[in-house]
């Protein structure tokens, strides 16, 4: 029984390595990626350009060929001279010819290029002082619920930014790459967040940690004074009762800080001055940003319109 299966298991093999042998030996179209570094850049100037792209090449050779690229590394980066590209105001391109000759030169001679992208590489430097700018989260964050998000912290909490200065004086803050965290109830950290790329710009650095921090809400009720407003002078609008319960939510963290200060509810005299029945509605003008599902719990209360009285000054 052992012979047997070990007699299958070499003619398998065998099979097996013609097969491969004969797959090899035709004809393919390989993509491979081929870095690019940038060399010799003054000391007084930046890339606003990366120093280290990555060009897709595709490759059409037999399967051996392409299989000892992949294998052994053998394409090394291609080295691009700053000052050979570079020739007016720190902008140059190096044109696909001259890419495809420093590849050509580390191939076989039966590999073929079918294409490389990029067509062109772009070279673009400044002198430019940098400038400092905030950084905004992009993407769907929510929290799940019950919970808000209380902050989102950034660290470096901003960064510097290369580039023409007219194109540097329309940048205020740079977004991160578009990311999506949903239903989240504890501290979250993403780590080495990408920042969306910026054409001719340079970030440095070119990510951030980002943490976002959750708090539960919590229901609150407070008693707020009713304010009138629009009120004639010679008259006087008394409401009751003169306050209202709101009911709201809010954050854990930011509750106590909360007071009946920051709510403003309003009796308008515009509302009632025509009015024919004996109840006004009261109506939420203003409350603080924190505050979420806000609630007035009497929508309307009784009023009553005096007029002033006028005192006669005898002299």
């Amino acid at each position: 029984m052992n012979k047997e299966v070990l007699i299958f298991v070499f003619f398998l093999l065998l099979s097996s390595f013609f097969w491969l042998l004969t797959t090899l030996n035709e004809t393919y179209e390989k993509e491979l990626h081929v870095p690019v570094h940038i060399t010799g850049v003054p000391q007084n100037l930046v890339l606003t350009t990366n120093e280290t792209d990555t060009l897709r090449v595709t490759l059409r050779d037999r399967g051996f060929a392409l299989a000892s690229y992949w294998i052994s590394n053998k394409i090394q980066p291609l080295q691009i001279a700053y000052q050979t590209y570079a020739k007016y105001n720190g902008q140059g391109t190096v044109p696909t010819s001259d890419l495809q000759r420093k590849l050509t030169q580390q191939l076989a001679h039966s590999t073929k290029i079918v294409s490389i992208k990029p067509e062109k590489l772009m070279i673009s430097s400044t002198s430019e002082r940098p400038k400092r700018v905030p950084i905004e989260l992009s993407g769907i964050v929510t929290a799940a619920n019950s919970y808000r998000i209380a902050h989102i912290r950034f660290k470096p909490d901003s960064i510097e930014i290369y580039g023409d200065k007219s194109k540097l004086n329309t940048i205020k803050s740079v977004r991160t790459k578009a990311v999506k965290v949903v239903d989240f109830e504890e501290k979250v950290m993403l780590k080495a967040c990408k920042l969306a790329s910026i054409h001719g710009v340079k970030l440095v650095p070119d990510t951030v940690n980002v943490e976002i921090i959750p708090e539960i809400l919590t229901e609150q009720v407070i008693d707020v004074p009713i304010t009138v407003i629009n009120v004639p002078s010679d008259k006087i609008l008394r409401t009751f009762p003169s306050r209202v319960k709101v009911r709201y939510v809010i954050g854990s963290s930011s509750f106590r800080a909360i007071g009946a200060e920051h709510f403003k509810v309003i009796v308008d005299y515009n509302d009632i001055k025509h009015n024919v029945t004996d109840k006004c509605k009261v109506r939420l003008q203003s409350k603080p940003a924190p505050v979420v599902k806000v609630q007035i719990e009497t929508q309307e209360v009784d009023y009553l319109i005096e007029k002033k009285a006028v005192s006669n000054h005898v002299r």
